[in-house]
């Protein structure tokens, strides 16, 4: 009868649809469909009417109206209602699609590694913002240039790239560790994974390339390794016979000075009790 019928209406039930007459005793049908829209409901929304004109009509479907039923051709009812609702479903399907989309783009422009798209010829389509902080480069100043510029320019030699592209097309994934250059000439090390998209018919279309700036993690590699050759120089060159064993009782470390002094090879003690 009124608009706050409808809006309880509305707050009770979950609808599938909405059959509504143009004109009633104090609501009228294109107000009905405004509190629905209103409400961000999607809910289809079909007016049966006694006496549309065609001016009215198409108005009704500007307005939002998913369809129109003449009451002198009811026959018409079901079929308009089985196509709403079909269309209702793809819609949802869309709608969630899109959803999953806006969550993947939204993941890939907010992740702590930097990615990269290409087409299947190699020309880079996307960047995120962790590639531009990472490398100092625009999305601007490598997109559409080439993946070998952009990621291996410098490093590698032309046909060792080629040979890594050979594997990539063969559907393959390839991983490393590189070391690459900033926009400002700086020299970064990264970890990088480049891994093939395919489409529904399996067929590449795309890469993904995704790097991880691994310098800082590099870094202690190089001082702990530096550090255990500093002090195996200083073992190995002392006059004390140095033997270190585990917690089980087993000798795991012998130094030369050891070995003179007893008379061992260092096969025969490590690993012995």
């Amino acid at each position: 009868d009124d608009r706050k019928d409808f809006l309880r209406a509305l707050d009770e039930f979950p609808f599938h649809v909405i059959l509504s007459d143009y004109n009633l005793p104090q609501f009228d049908a294109l107000s009905a469909l405004n509190l629905v829209e209103e409400r961000y409901f999607d809910v289809p929304f079909i007016v049966v009417t006694g006496a549309l004109d065609e001016e009215t009509a198409v108005d009704t479907i500007k307005s939002g109206a998913w369809d129109y039923v003449l009451k002198e051709n009811m026959l018409r009812l079901g079929p308009a209602v089985q196509n709403a609702l079909a269309l209702k479903k793809q819609k949802d399907k869309l709608k969630a699609a899109q959803q999953e989309i806006r969550k993947i783009s939204s993941g890939v422009a907010q992740s702590p590694t930097a990615m990269l798209f290409t087409d299947f010829s190699g020309k880079v389509e996307y960047v995120n913002p962790r590639f531009e902080r990472m490398t100092g480069y625009k999305a601007e100043e490598v997109i559409t240039n080439d993946l070998y510029q952009v990621q291996f320019a410098g490093m590698w030699e032309p046909h060792t790239f080629e040979a890594l592209w050979k594997k990539l097309l063969q559907g393959e994934e390839w991983r490393g560790t590189l070391q690459n250059t900033m926009k400002n000439g700086s020299l970064y090390w990264e970890r990088v994974i480049i891994s093939s998209i395919r489409n529904e018919n399996q067929q590449i279309t795309n890469f993904l390339v995704i790097k991880e700036d691994i310098s800082k993690q590099k870094q202690k590699e190089n001082e702990i390794s530096y550090l255990k050759e500093f002090n195996e120089a200083i073992v190995n060159t002392m006059s004390q016979g140095i033997l270190v064993e585990d917690a089980e009782g087993s000798i795991i470390f012998v130094n030369p000075a050891l070995l003179r002094l007893t008379g061992y090879e260092e096969s025969e003690l490590i690993g012995a009790p």
